[in-house]
């Protein structure tokens, strides 16, 4: 790790003061990764509570910022959410507009 960075400041940072690490096993950890940026939100008692959003650096690969982001951060490194919801956002998408199962998605894969 040479490139190494010694803070990763976010671009957005939207928080509840009384948000602490104490809440984090009643909260639910939101990630969204997509091909520009990194954005994480976290919901506490039905209502979103904290909201960060990272471009990538030029001088960092995204896996390496990622490792380091997850490190630094006291809320990313925390392994103790109640849920943890993931969003992949990709150029190759299909939109399915009603709800299907994991049978019937296996179908459609393979036909």
């Amino acid at each position: 790790m040479d490139k190494e960075t010694a803070y990763i400041e976010p671009r957005l940072s939207l928080k509840e003061e009384f948000f602490d690490i104490d809440a984090i096993p009643e909260s639910i950890f939101n990630i969204e990764i997509g091909k520009t940026y990194f954005r994480f939100a976290v919901k506490f008692q039905n209502r979103f509570v904290y909201l960060e959003e990272y471009s990538y650096p030029e001088n960092l690969g995204k896996n390496l910022f990622l490792e380091e982001l997850l490190n630094q951060h006291a809320f990313l490194s925390a392994r103790f959410w109640k849920d943890v919801k993931i969003i992949l956002h990709s150029d190759k998408k299909t939109v399915i507009p009603t709800y299907i199962d994991a049978s019937e998605a296996l179908l459609i894969w393979e036909s």
